[in-house]
């Protein structure tokens, strides 16, 4: 599951990024705002059958 998890943060990265280029270039925006972003790296954080509420965050 490590795997997963790191392609999971490479890919909010890049979501991110998509996001913030387009709105630097005054296109509608794609991709993963900075509070979605944040999502998806909390999501990759727990451990396979952990939820937010366990862990105190949600």
């Amino acid at each position: 599951m490590l795997k997963a998890r790191i392609l999971l943060r490479q890919w909010a990265k890049g979501q991110q990024l998509l996001w913030q280029a387009s709105q630097a270039e005054g296109r509608p925006p794609i991709g993963l705002d900075a509070q979605a972003h944040d999502a998806v790296l909390a999501l990759a954080e727990l451990d396979d059958d952990e939820t937010r509420s366990e862990r105190g965050t949600g």
